[in-house]
């Protein structure tokens, strides 16, 4: 893989954010247990707050970051990742489109598991094509923000069953 801005991992990371709080607030409207919907609204809150997070890392990122040369070859590359985020975390067309109505709060629980996991697969991956050891530094960050998530879901997936 190419090496490419950390800024472009970073503008990914915010949109993965957005298109999964879209994912969460969906679900909290289907579900008809209350603890539920709870958890579901309280997850979509939190990555309201990680793409905040995530945008201050993007904005303080210093101008010799900012000025890493970028070819079209590697917007190509930044494209095809992005469409990647899109199609591997929660889609971003219709991040919610993945929900049906009749999935009961553990398989929900379980999307979201999947989701959370793959985005930390994605940043890992990311972070070796990022040049910037301030960039590495800023993913390292976001996985350990995706990381809590899976915590919470999997300790509320144990008490839902």
């Amino acid at each position: 893989m190419k090496p490419f801005p950390a800024q472009e991992v970073l503008q990914m990371a915010v949109r993965i954010e957005e298109n999964g709080a879209a994912f969460y607030e969906k679900a909290a409207r289907l579900v008809r247990d209350p603890a539920a919907e709870k958890l579901l609204l309280a997850l979509a809150n939190a990555e309201r707050e990680h793409r905040a997070y995530f945008r201050f890392l993007l904005d303080d990122m210093n101008a010799l970051e900012r000025e890493m040369p970028f070819s079209p070859e590697d917007g190509d590359n930044a494209a095809y990742l992005a469409s990647l985020a899109d199609a591997q975390v929660f889609p971003a067309q219709d991040p919610a489109g993945l929900l049906t109505g009749s999935e009961t709060p553990v398989r929900i629980i379980e999307m979201a598991l999947g989701a959370e996991k793959d985005s930390i697969v994605f940043y890992l991956s990311m972070k070796e094509a990022v040049p910037s050891p301030k960039g590495r530094e800023r993913l390292d960050t976001i996985i350990r923000e995706e990381l809590s998530h899976i915590r919470t879901l999997e300790k509320a997936r144990r008490s839902f069953k």
